[in-house]
C-alpha cells in the first residue's frame, strides 16, 4: 500500500511537471496532464488512508514502515501538492 501511495504521488509529480513544460505551448494538453496529476494525488490519498490501517489490522507495524510512510507522504502530499500550487500561482499570476 505505501509503494502505492509513493508511486501516486511521484507520477502526479511527474504529470504536473510535464503540463508546466507544454503549459505555454498547448495549455489544454497541460490541463489534461494537470486533471491526471490530480486524480493520482487523489489515488495517493486513498492508499495512504489504507495503509496504515491494514498494518495495524495485520500487526506488522515497523520502525521501517514508519519511514517508509513518511517517505511516501512527503512525496504525494508535500511535492506533489507544492508543484501544484506554485504552477497555479504562477500561471494566475497570484
Amino acid at each position: 500500500m505505501t509503494a502505492g501511495n509513493l508511486f501516486c504521488g511521484f507520477t502526479a509529480t511527474l504529470k504536473i511537471l510535464e503540463g508546466a513544460l507544454l503549459q505555454a505551448s498547448n495549455p489544454d494538453a497541460a490541463g489534461d496532464l494537470f486533471h491526471t496529476a490530480i486524480w493520482f494525488v487523489l489515488g495517493a490519498f486513498v492508499f495512504d488512508f489504507l495503509d496504515g490501517r491494514l498494518a495495524r489490522l495485520g500487526g506488522h507495524e515497523s520502525p521501517f514502515g514508519r519511514e517508509f510512510d513518511s517517505l511516501a507522504d512527503i512525496v504525494s502530499f508535500g511535492l506533489a501538492g507544492n508543484s501544484f500550487c506554485r504552477r497555479c500561482c504562477f500561471f494566475f499570476r497570484l
